[in-house]
């Protein structure tokens, strides 16, 4: 199992949060409703796609198997339906809790 920790905010370029209609865009939420929009009806199955979506959007926090952790990054690949600056900032997600899934192993394993 994979952790993800999507519970902070959307970031413009310069570190400062993106907001909209007055209020602070959060990662975890905006990538949540990504996930159960139309433009990724091709991408995965939906009701895996909608408890993975509910659970998110709920907690912040997805905890992945390899099935899912793959489904996700296949989401995030979609150019279509992810734009490239939140595809960049789930990506470090991704590639931090991998690096930090990987030490744990290494750990264990001496």
């Amino acid at each position: 199992m994979i952790k993800l920790d999507l519970n902070f905010p959307v970031s413009n370029l310069d570190g400062s949060p993106v907001i909209e209609n007055g209020k602070t865009m959060f990662l975890h939420q905006f990538f949540a409703n990504i996930m159960v929009g139309p433009v990724l009806k091709n991408v995965g199955d939906f009701m895996r796609k909608n408890s993975l979506a509910e659970q998110l959007y709920q907690t912040g926090i997805l905890e992945l198997d390899e099935a899912n952790l793959k489904l996700i990054k296949d989401i995030v690949a979609d150019k279509e339906a992810v734009a490239p600056r939140i595809q960049c900032l789930i990506t470090r997600v991704i590639l931090a809790a991998e690096l930090k899934k990987q030490a744990e192993n290494e750990k264990v394993s001496l």
